[in-house]
């Protein structure tokens, strides 16, 4: 074998090396990034169904009495942007789900029945969309809160106004 044979093929091992290394750091990116982003999704639900179970919980406590008739509309409210706000988290999981499956199918080598640009640009799209569904989950939570303290405050439950 020859010096250049010699040199190509410890050239080729080292790049090969190197792709196999590039492979398996944006493997693990990849899966962080998902990971990360179940993470928020199930955050926002949680976050969404607890403040919606515990203005249910205020709620009971009065029932029969007669602030629960200055709180029911707060409390309505309340729980109606709480449950959007679980709406919004489980569409961004839907346009999640849509996003990684399109990427996966425009970075795949084989053909499929989907051309690839037009799967790219549905991924964008449904990455994007999800993003706004977070941040609507997000938002849902903060005005939830904001309304809930309004509930609160009608009911004279002991909160300055």
């Amino acid at each position: 074998m020859s010096e250049n044979d010699q040199q190509y093929q410890h050239d080729m091992r080292v790049w090969e090396n190197e792709v196999a290394r590039r492979l398996q750091v944006f493997g693990i990116h990849t899966g962080a990034v998902i990971g990360f982003a179940t993470l928020t999704i199930n955050s926002i639900i949680l976050a969404n169904s607890a403040a919606a179970g515990a203005v249910l919980a205020f709620f009971a406590t009065m029932w029969g009495e007669p602030e629960a008739a200055k709180t029911f509309g707060s409390v309505v409210r309340c729980i109606t942007i709480f449950a959007t706000g679980v709406f919004s988290a489980m569409l961004c999981g839907g346009f999640s789900y849509i996003a990684q499956y399109c990427y996966a199918i425009t970075e795949d080598a084989y053909e499929t029945v989907i051309p690839k640009r037009l799967s790219s640009c549905v991924a964008i799209i449904t990455h994007v969309a999800a993003v706004i569904a977070a941040f609507a989950g997000i938002l849902s939570f903060a005005v939830g809160a904001y309304y809930g303290i309004d509930a609160l405050q009608a009911s004279n439950a002991g909160l300055p106004k």
